[in-house]
């Protein structure tokens, strides 16, 4: 009986001792400006994401020049010249202040590949972990964590003491994943050996339903709850609790939807797209080109591209004279090299290889070339949180057809002034069909599209981006004059 009490004492006693220590060291500081320490570990990857990370750490810069410094927790194994170096080449961003690189050794326990079963619960412990480093080694007045590891915020609301602040990308758990394993479907969360057992079906229900509640604790401890889309906000706020507002600039919040009085709010903060670039293209002439973007992951669905662009020409075979399909995308891995490779046999055993073309890892240059050039951008992932590459399509004068889900549907394919920016679709049939309307219209249709769309592209800038984020941070920096 002593030796469990004293193996309780020694597991638990040293959070309160910590969180002390903590709050001694923080009522001690000496130092007027407010430090903000953001949560990304994989800080120089390149993506949508991080350019949420630069365009944040850039607009706090410009609202707060000295007043603030910020820091960010990274397991790069670079040096922060080579990784502003990065940043500056891939999005166009430099910064005038310093900003302070944080190395974390524990960033491999966030790698889902150490985890191949409850890889959710796996992440989250080896988050805990990752938290834990991050404190002992910098304890901020502000965190924002960027990258959807909830576990931290308890650690550093409790533990720390600090605000903490989150921008959701994609909650780690949905109520679609829970319904994907409900319904027994075969999907990239949910193999075939466990959707075809009732037995392993029911178990991982379980395992959803309990890391649910468990995440939806994790919540709690966030002050400020930024999401980057309608479809993220609703399911966060089903988690979470709370009431959605969309923070739009020259306008007063507007208020999406609430689940619960008397929660805080949940900020729909559009994240920045490199819009003002794109929109210097012209709008014609153009090429009967139907232009893919992103990167060759199972849940972009290329092969529904492929399917459809096959159905298009079986129907409308006059367009096998001079329509094609380009697939630009990158290929992170052997694995997506692979995917690529049985896409283009898709194609073969489609016979329509002639007329499809694959970029792997292309220039910004060709990138450039082909949205200048395209027509129609195609779009086939259920349930993409946002999708800023259909955003980069309508800022360019590419007409998307999108997936008729989620973010494009909820967000950015939206009519204006009563006519279409785009189309959706789900279905193969129903991408040929939208892809042959935009084909056959006269160059006068096409281009009141492309005006609609660009015109709507541009709430989605990082000018939009970088005042929804300060507005929604705004209670931090009440004592800022």
């Amino acid at each position: 009986m002593l030796c469990c009490l004293f193996y309780f004492l020694a597991c638990f006693c040293w959070i309160p001792a910590l969180a002390l220590y903590f709050r001694i060291k923080k009522f001690s500081k000496k130092s007027k400006t407010i430090s903000i320490a953001f949560f990304h570990p994989f800080c120089n990857d390149g993506g949508g994401g991080e350019r949420v990370l630069w365009c944040a750490i850039k607009g706090l810069e410009k609202q707060y020049s000295t007043k603030v410094e910020c820091y960010i927790y990274s397991g790069e194994n670079k040096s922060s010249q080579e990784i502003l170096s990065c940043v500056k080449r891939q999005f166009d961003i430099t910064f005038s202040n310093k900003i302070n690189f944080i190395d974390i050794k524990s960033r491999p326990l966030l790698n889902p590949s150490l985890y191949p079963a409850f890889t959710l619960l796996g992440q989250t412990i080896g988050g805990l972990f990752c938290a834990l480093e991050c404190l002992l080694k910098f304890q901020p007045d502000i965190f924002i964590d960027t990258t959807g590891h909830a576990v931290t915020f308890p650690v550093f609301k409790l533990l720390g003491g600090s605000n903490v602040a989150c921008y959701v990308h994609y909650p780690t758990i949905s109520t679609d994943m829970l319904g994907v394993v409900r319904d027994g479907s075969s999907a990239h969360n949910n193999n075939k050996s466990i959707a075809s057992s009732p037995l392993k079906t029911k178990a991982k229900l379980i395992y959803y339903e309990l890391f649910a509640k468990l995440y939806g604790y994790l919540g709690y401890f966030s002050d400020v709850v930024m999401v980057n889309s309608s479809w993220t906000g609703d399911h966060i706020s089903q988690l979470w609790g709370g009431s959605v507002v969309k923070v739009l600039k020259n306008q007063e919040k507007e208020h999406s939807s609430s689940s619960k009085e008397n929660k805080k709010s949940i900020y729909i903060v559009y994240p920045p797209c490199n819009t003002t670039t794109l929109q210097s293209l012209n709008l014609s002439p153009r090429q009967p080109k139907i232009l893919s973007i992103g990167q060759f992951r199972p849940e972009k669905n290329h092969a529904l591209q492929l399917q459809a662009f096959s159905l298009l020409l079986k129907k409308h075979p006059s367009l096998l004279l001079n329509v094609r399909l380009v697939l630009l995308g990158s290929s992170r891995n052997e694995n997506d090299q692979n995917r690529v490779e049985k896409l283009k046999s898709l194609a073969n055993e489609l016979g329509i290889s002639s007329h499809v073309e694959f970029c792997i890892n292309a220039k910004f240059s060709v990138l450039l070339e082909h949205l200048q050039s395209a027509t129609v951008g195609i779009h086939t992932m259920w349930n993409e949180h946002f999708g800023i590459g259909i955003v980069e399509f309508m800022a360019a004068g590419v007409i998307p057809v999108a997936h008729n889900s989620a973010g494009p549907k909820l967000d950015i394919v939206r009519n204006i002034d009563g006519g279409k920016t785009g189309y959706l679709a789900t279905t193969a049939e129903e991408y040929a069909e939208s892809i042959w309307t935009l084909l056959d219209l006269s160059q006068k249709e096409l281009t009141e599209i492309q005006k609609r769309a660009r015109r709507q592209s541009q709430q989605f800038s990082d000018e939009s981006f970088t005042f929804a984020f300060l507005k929604s941070l705004s209670q931090f920096f009440t004592k800022i004059k």
